[in-house]
């Protein structure tokens, strides 16, 4: 009792400063030949060793992807999905590999939405919040038609570290600690993640034998065995014990997609993101296309004014988005309508360059929004790119476990609406509209940045800023990911207390009400990307200083 007593106390002081970040300082690196940035250097490290022996930047992509399911599991996982994008260097066509997760096909209206409750009490948590994993589909797809090493090689680094086990961060210890009571109520995710009943502590090896075992077995027998073999017909099991509505038709069923990425212009570059169900890429795509027609260039970086016409951008960019934010096999969308110069003008003229918006624009009470993804970024040495974005959607997903496997599911249920009048209420078969997405620039046909970010909430604005602070204010990659951030929520602007108290009164004047958080905040985001220098073969790679990452090359 003297111990669990103990637990809550800390857990109480921790959560105070939670999302508090020390800046880190191995966040950016020059190259020539290739380049590599994840959230986590056993990441980074597994896919540089992929691109020195010879693989490409989609064989690195995936290597890092398993290695990151291990090392950052609150995050992302094979028990999750997302979204890849691949720039291959002998056509200017980007591909999106759409592996994101499926609502099951028992996911039915009178279990969600038969009263004011039964959403968040079936799809927060739980087996029945769980859809259809996608990410050993996506990964095996990508392999297969882009890739040149094996299934087993790319999974190896990642059996490695499970194995041989790896050393906690301290980002690590304090998701722990922040979502302490959500991994209390499954046992087999609590074993794993506090088998002294407490946290694992900061750089105490932490040793997952039976994720392992179950990476070992995919590359053995196949990644379909995930889908349709003896993993499958267990992962069913545990569910059916436990109230769970996956069945094996489900997991037989799911295929992923191949999409055209969204193509859109920002003054002479071209900028590729990712297309329906996410939303962000659109948004992405509108907020730029306004951001220059209401001239960002012309007003001081980081002052008021410049914080406070992206905000605005990005109102009406996220209010338009509830008019097409659907599952696109569903309920078929004319996205280019939304991105036609005629209406880019009319969102324009929506900006009051001198007073806020409507709160409203941001308070969709309807629509539940995550911080979590694992982003990655690649450019190998003959100018293949890969961009990923992949989650298990809410930090630790569902916070179930299987007992066996070692696999932490996915809560994907829980990203849909709320309102079961919604083009994005939960149906079966069905993939939830996120603002998760991944992003390509290029410049007279050569790629010039590659950018990830996490975070649902800042993920659109966060990487508009750091273009605009590229392309429009001549910063290096590494001081334009540093530099403050800002996003609204809930009718409050968040700052970054390193933003100048001038624009901070600047802002208030405009109507906007502030809320201060700390100088660096993980809730910001974490952005990844890399920035090919124009004219010659020079790459920066930054990894966000607030996290943990790792930017490497060669």
């Amino acid at each position: 009792m003297i111990k669990r007593i103990a637990t809550i106390v800390i857990l109480g002081i921790l959560f105070i400063t939670i999302s508090h970040a020390i800046p880190n300082e191995k966040a950016f690196i020059r190259s020539e030949k290739y380049m590599v940035v994840t959230n986590h250097g056993l990441a980074t490290k597994a896919a540089q060793q992929v691109l020195d022996e010879g693989g490409n930047a989609v064989d690195a992509a995936v290597t890092a992807m398993f290695v990151l399911g291990v090392v950052e599991p609150w995050a992302s996982g094979i028990g999750g999905g997302g979204y890849m994008m691949i720039s291959d260097p002998h056509s200017y066509q980007k591909v999106v590999i759409d592996f994101r997760e499926k609502a099951p096909e028992r996911a039915a209206l009178q279990i969600f939405y038969r009263d004011k409750d039964a959403f968040r009490y079936n799809a927060y948590i739980g087996y029945r919040s769980v859809c259809v994993p996608g990410m050993i589909a996506g990964v095996s797809a990508a392999l297969d038609r882009y890739g040149t090493i094996t299934q087993s090689a790319a999974v190896e680094p990642a059996i490695k570290i499970a194995r041989n086990g790896f050393m906690v961060s301290e980002r690590f210890n304090t998701m722990l600690w922040r979502y302490y009571d959500l991994i209390e109520t499954h046992k087999a995710t609590s074993v794993v993640f506090m088998p002294e009943l407490v946290p694992v502590p900061v750089d105490e090896k932490m040793v997952r034998d039976d994720l392992a075992v179950t990476l070992e077995t995919l590359a053995l027998r196949d990644f379909r065995d995930f889908y349709m073999g003896v993993i499958a017909d267990d992962i069913i099991a545990e569910f059916s014990r436990n109230d769970g509505i996956l069945t094996n038709s489900d997991l037989r069923s799911y295929e992923i997609n191949h999409r055209e990425a969204i193509k859109t212009t920002y003054r002479d570059y071209t900028v590729f993101t990712t297309p329906l169900p996410s939303a962000g890429g659109i948004s992405l795509a509108q907020v730029l296309n306004i951001l220059e027609s209401i001239n960002i260039d012309t007003t001081e970086h980081n002052s008021g004014e410049y914080i406070h016409k992206i905000l605005e951008a990005c109102n009406v960019a996220y209010l338009d988005a509830r008019k097409y934010g659907r599952d696109p096999d569903f309920y078929p969308v004319n996205v280019d309508r939304y991105l036609s110069d005629e209406h880019m003008q009319i969102l324009a003229s929506e900006i009051d360059s001198f007073h806020h918006s409507k709160d409203e624009y941001f308070n969709d009470s309807k629509k539940l929004r995550s911080r979590n993804s694992s982003p990655v970024c690649v450019i190998d040495e003959s100018g293949m790119a890969v961009t990923v974005n992949q989650s298990i959607n809410f930090f630790f997903g569902s916070q179930v476990t299987h007992p066996k496997y070692g696999i932490l599911f996915n809560n994907g249920l829980y990203s849909f609406s709320q309102d079961s009048l919604s083009a994005d209420r939960i149906e079966p078969g069905k993939k939830a509209v996120t603002n998760m997405f991944s992003t390509m620039i290029y410049r007279s046909g050569k790629p010039f940045l590659l950018i990830n970010s996490t975070g649902e909430l800042s993920s659109v604005i966060v990487v508009a800023h750091v273009i605009c602070s590229i392309i429009d204010f001549n910063l290096d990659i590494y001081e334009a990911i540093d530099a403050p951030r800002f996003y609204e929520e809930d009718g409050f602007v968040n700052l970054e207390t390193r933003i100048d108290s001038e624009a901070i009164e600047e802002l208030k004047r405009r109507g906007h009400r502030i809320k201060l958080r700390t100088d660096y905040n993980t809730d910001f985001g974490l952005t990844q990307a890399i920035h090919i220098l124009p004219g010659s073969e020079i790459m920066h790679g930054a990894a966000d200083p607030r996290g943990e990452g790792i930017a490497d090359g060669k």
